[in-house]
């Protein structure tokens, strides 16, 4: 199988898929979710809706990375993380203070995630 890329818009793809592995693009809250603990459990809902979408889940989640904007969130942040990832499935997880390009976001999520059965992975999407 080669690279498969999900939801492309010129300069990304919402998901790229390569051997098993899914890369996902970093996802914020929408506007509407106001403080850390709500922007990260809609975040990691939207996620969790991908996963499942391209074929993985939670327990399957390889590495994250989360960004806040200010440290200050960390402890709201990491909670709502905690609470959402299976502590038996942690992944390599790194949670960083970082500026955000959309300035009403406390946090900015990525994940790279295994395929559940690669041999069944969703093949639509672009070849590239």
């Amino acid at each position: 199988m080669g690279i498969v890329r999900h939801d492309s818009v010129p300069g990304m793809s919402r998901v790229v898929a390569h051997q098993g592995v899914l890369y996902f693009t970093g996802h914020g809250a929408r506007p509407e979710f106001v403080t850390p603990r709500e922007q990260t459990a809609a975040v990691l809902q939207r996620l969790e809706e991908l996963l499942v979408r391209f074929g993985s889940d939670k327990e399957h989640v390889l590495n994250a990375l989360i960004f806040v904007k200010d440290i200050s969130a960390y402890p709201e942040v990491s909670e709502v993380w905690q609470s959402w990832i299976p502590a038996e499935h942690a992944p390599a997880c790194t949670l960083v203070e970082a500026r955000i390009s959309q300035e009403s976001a406390w946090v900015e999520i990525t994940l790279t995630a295994a395929v559940r059965d690669y041999a069944e992975a969703p093949s639509a999407g672009r070849e590239g």
